[in-house]
């Protein structure tokens, strides 16, 4: 049976110092639901087309996993720097929903 060792106050990582210990853990969490979304349950493969609503954590993620997945990828944000950020991440097309209130009907999905 393997042993765990546990040491008070032990810290694996000092951060940043912009993110503290609880924001850092919902990293994971963002992940793990984007995974299990993208992959487990939506089973993406290249060629499919996944679109990712605004920019926090789980979109970010969702981004990442959908181009190492050879998806495409539509980014939505209200933010012109925003979705400058999600190209440079790989976006493909990205959709300033605040510029453009119908594109769900313009956008071939």
């Amino acid at each position: 049976m393997p042993r765990v060792r546990v040491h008070a106050g032990a810290r694996l990582h000092e951060g940043t110092g912009r993110l503290h210990a609880c924001g850092g853990a919902t990293l994971t969490c963002a992940g793990v639901t984007a995974w299990r979304g993208l992959v487990v349950c939506g089973q993406v493969k290249p060629g499919d087309t996944v679109l990712i609503l605004g920019t926090g954590g789980v979109s970010l993620f969702a981004l990442q996993f959908a181009k190492a997945a050879g998806a495409r990828v539509i980014a939505t944000s209200s933010s012109g720097e925003k979705l400058e950020k999600l190209k440079r991440l790989g976006a493909d097309t990205v959709i300033n929903y605040k510029a453009v209130p119908d594109w769900a009907r313009r956008q071939r999905i």
